[in-house]
């Protein structure tokens, strides 16, 4: 445990690997919650750690949904949503939804109102930062808005923690919102910066799953050999951090959040060279396309 550091000071340790198997760079953000004399909060801790664990050792589809649970036992709420989607011609296309204690299809029922992508866009131009409902409502007042009235209101999600990461080099998005029914409590400012927090670890963790599960294993952690992530569309859903310069040196017109059309056109199973790497498109499964790049 970490002692003694002022409270406003944020202590970054990286290390190349936490454990057999885990993400090749994690950045393990120690921080002060604020309260008696600044000092870290070792479950939370525990947590994060545990998060990066968990991308290893539980699936694609079951990741996010364990994730809430976990995050459940450090801090309290009562249901969540945890979006995963792209940017195409401005608007926000959510392409996967999963939804903790709320009903099926609950999500998208808020898409059918107009106030929701303006909301969502406040949310996108503060990237990585956790905001509650008076903070995205900058002034005015959330609940005189007919999508708190009609959704928020009627479901019971009337206390919000809610955060958009956007990826600008492919023009991918996450959302992760955590909500307290109104005989609950509101969420803290600590609650806030510890969500906020645990945002960058969950999004990094999910983004290490997609590789550990359609990329060879051997690769995962090489920072030499590009990783992608795609749906059967060529939608791109996650890439490391590589890819994108990759793609723009050998299509300069190329832009996310889309597969370049000559890579998506070659199919699956296939091994092909271009001019700057040569690319190893895997078999799909559960909709999911993984392929590597290779500096040639």
């Amino acid at each position: 445990m970490v002692v003694g550091l002022p409270i406003t000071k944020w202590t970054y340790i990286t290390s190349g690997r936490m454990d057999e198997g885990i993400c090749s760079t994690v950045n393990l953000i120690t921080w002060q919650l604020h309260k008696g004399n600044g000092l870290m909060d070792q479950v939370v801790s525990e947590l994060i750690l545990d998060i990066h664990r968990g991308s290893t050792a539980v699936s694609v589809h079951d990741f996010k949904h364990w994730a809430f649970e976990k995050i459940q036992e450090v801090l309290p709420f009562d249901s969540a949503v945890w979006v995963s989607g792209h940017i195409k011609d401005k608007q926000l296309i959510a392409d996967d939804v999963v939804s903790f204690n709320q009903p099926p299809g609950l999500y998208r029922l808020r898409e059918e109102y107009e106030e929701y992508p303006g909301l969502l866009e406040r949310m996108m131009g503060e990237s990585g930062i956790t905001l509650t409902r008076e903070m995205v409502a900058r002034g005015g007042d959330f609940r005189d808005l007919r999508i708190y009235k009609e959704y928020f209101s009627k479901y019971d999600m009337e206390h919000a923690l809610g955060t958009v990461k956007r990826r600008q080099q492919a023009d991918l998005y996450s959302y992760v919102a955590l909500y307290r029914a109104a005989n609950g409590e509101a969420f803290t400012e600590q609650e806030r910066r510890t969500k906020e927090t645990l945002l960058l670890h969950m999004v990094e963790s999910y983004k290490y799953c997609l590789f550990y599960h359609f990329i060879d294993r051997e690769h995962v952690d090489s920072r030499n050999v590009g990783k992608v992530v795609a749906d059967n569309d060529g939608v791109i859903r996650d890439l490391s951090d590589n890819v994108a310069s990759w793609f723009k040196r050998q299509w300069p017109e190329w832009k996310g959040p889309y597969l370049p059309a000559e890579l998506k056109e070659l199919g699956t199973e296939v091994v092909r060279e271009f001019k700057t790497f040569r690319a190893k498109i895997h078999a799909p499964k559960d909709g999911l396309i993984g392929i590597e790049l290779h500096p040639v």
